[in-house]
């Protein structure tokens, strides 16, 4: 009948290890010829890998092999039998090593267990928790073949990119998951209270288009960040989704809440002039300070500019240098009234006047630069426009990428965490993947 293998002591087991240590660099060591810098380090490195994979394999077969009788328990309630002793090969961020497990046959619900991989943590594909981990961190900023290459050079681990992928997706899958969760707790008021105060937080948006199931997609892109000292931002947070705007504008103010808007005395949200984006602010963010976006402001007005006094013209230049002074001296009033009392013999012309003025009149309280400026509030989007390329194009708009839905919207939410936060803590996020499993 077989049983577990004898386990060594703590002592037999230092002895053994030092033992091929010692080995290890007796047989390692260079003699002769002194070394240069870099062969030093190489070799060193060498040495510590073997070392390393030698106290990894004594290690594991000191665990043992996971036997404990001919029956045992099965999670349905049956009884499954032992069949036999079956080898299979790990990987770890220290290599490849073979351990050889007790396999179990449960005739009731007809599954196979292996009771060492549960207690070692081992996934169904044999890689360890920090293998993981690293193939999610990588895939946040290199494409999946790319990202397998980097693991072997890095780490000299060699696997598929479709193992990288995977990996991706189960990541991205569980941080869905835990937005979802917030989001929840939110609405049922059990969403936990920011831990500090914000006194002056800023909130912007904006889109990008995606390849994603062989059509163009927006990606939305919910930003909420603190000024810092200098103007530039301190702290920041992102959500990302291809889900339309209704349902994202639920994360966004999930995102703010986090981010501190519920602690925040000076709440600011800054944007274009995208109707969707001030829709989902009525519903959100209603007590907020709402910024049109300065800079698209005056592209409008370029507009107007070019239709009356024609493109590239000098007096279309001058005109345009009194309108950016009114708006940042508060005084959009003016600039509404000269524009209201232009008139055009062109039919096509009138339409931009009419069209362009309305756009002014609607976004007039969002265009008090001065005041917003006095209170230190940046009255920009930058902030969006440069979030939507460090965020989203700089991984989901490489040369020739095509997405589909599930892995791009897995893909977003990494890219949320990583650019958010970039100590973000992949073991935990793969730990409680494989819980919710």
């Amino acid at each position: 009948m077989p049983t577990e293998p004898s386990i060594a002591s703590d002592e037999e087991f230092i002895q053994t290890v030092l033992k091929q240590v010692e080995e290890q660099l007796r047989r390692s060591l260079s003699e002769g010829k002194p070394q240069t810098l870099d062969e030093i380090e190489k070799e060193v490195g060498e040495i510590g890998a073997e070392i390393t994979r030698a106290l990894q394999a004594e290690k594991l077969r000191k665990r043992g092999n996971g036997y404990c009788g001919s029956f045992r328990g099965c999670s349905c309630g049956g009884s499954a039998r032992f069949r036999g002793f079956f080898t299979r090969q790990v990987t770890t961020l220290h290599g490849r090593s073979g351990i050889t497990r007790a396999y179990y046959y449960c005739p009731v619900c007809k599954a196979g267990l292996h009771p060492l991989d549960s207690d070692l943590g081992v996934a169904d594909e044999g890689h360890s928790l920090g293998v993981r981990s690293l193939l999610a961190r990588l895939s946040c900023y290199l494409p999946y073949r790319v990202a397998a290459k980097e693991a072997e050079l890095l780490r000299n681990i060699e696997l598929s990119h479709s193992t990288v992928q995977r990996v991706s997706l189960q990541a991205g899958e569980q941080l869905i998951r835990d937005w979802k969760q917030s989001q929840s707790d939110l609405w049922a008021e059990r969403l936990p209270d920011p831990e500090r105060r914000v006194f002056q937080l800023h909130l912007t948006s904006d889109g990008v288009m995606v390849n994603v199931g062989k059509e163009w997609r927006e990606a939305k892109l919910g930003i909420a960040y603190e000024r810092g000292a200098c103007g530039g931002v301190e702290r920041i947070g992102y959500y990302s989704t291809l889900a339309n705007s209704s349902e994202f504008g639920k994360y966004w103010r999930t995102l703010g809440y986090k981010m501190g808007a519920g602690k925040c005395r000076q709440l600011a949200v800054v944007a274009d002039g995208a109707e969707w984006i001030w829709m989902e602010v009525g519903k959100y963010f209603p007590t907020s300070i709402q910024i049109l976006d300065y800079y698209h402001a005056v592209e409008h007005l370029w507009v107007l500019a070019h239709s009356y006094f024609g493109e590239g013209s000098k007096e279309a230049a001058d005109w345009m240098e009194r309108q950016k002074s009114l708006l940042l001296k508060d005084k959009i009033a003016e600039v509404i009234a000269e524009i209201g009392a232009w008139t055009f013999s062109s039919e096509s012309k009138s339409a931009i006047n009419q069209r362009e003025l309305a756009y002014f009149r609607k976004h007039e309280h969002r265009m008090q630069y001065k005041t917003f400026r006095d209170k230190g509030l940046h009255i920009g989007s930058g902030v969006a426009e440069a979030g939507c390329k460090a965020t989203v194009q700089a991984r989901m708009k490489g040369t020739g990428m095509r997405w589909e839905h599930r892995g791009a919207e897995a893909m977003l939410k990494l890219r949320a965490a990583w650019c958010s936060e970039q100590n973000t803590d992949f073991a935990d996020i793969i730990r409680r993947a494989d819980n919710s499993a």
